[in-house]
């Protein structure tokens, strides 16, 4: 089992106020807690996986893929949780290039091709359908040019 991610995880470069509050929203929670406390209010924290650091965000990659898979959009993605979600893997991906392995790129493209096809389908506003889906296909192309610049490397 993976160790809780410390506050050097959440904060690597020391100093990042995002990353300081992320800490202070999830530091020290189980996955499963984490997951709960989200839930309860998913606008409040969605941009702390933005922040984060590296280690602390794939230790809490399960909160997102969990979300993603079960919470039903008519009342739970009226701000387009969703589409702030996608950001933040997209983000994480583009700042931690070289840190996705082989593995870590297969588990974000599942999560990415799951996003879309569940959000392809559902009753949402167009607007808001066509954002979510934007963003994750964006997410992703960005996962790709990595794996195939990790490939040329």
């Amino acid at each position: 089992m993976t160790p809780l991610p410390k506050e050097k995880d959440f904060d690597p470069n020391e100093g990042c106020l995002d990353a300081q509050c992320a800490w202070k929203d999830l530091g020290g929670l189980s996955v499963d807690d984490a997951y709960t406390k989200f839930c309860d209010n998913p606008n409040c924290y969605q941009e702390d996986f933005m922040f984060m650091g590296w280690k602390a965000f794939i230790y809490y990659l399960p909160v997102i893929e969990r979300f993603l898979k079960e919470v039903e959009p008519e009342d739970e993605y009226d701000d387009c949780v969703a589409w702030i979600l996608g950001c933040a893997v997209e983000s994480q991906v583009e700042a931690h290039k070289e840190k996705v392995s082989e593995d870590m790129g297969s588990r974000l493209m599942t999560l990415c091709d799951s996003t879309l096809s569940r959000f392809e389908g559902m009753k949402l506003s167009e607007k808001d359908k066509k954002r979510i889906l934007k963003q994750w296909t964006k997410t992703r192309e960005k996962l790709k040019r990595t794996k195939r610049s990790r490939a040329t490397r």
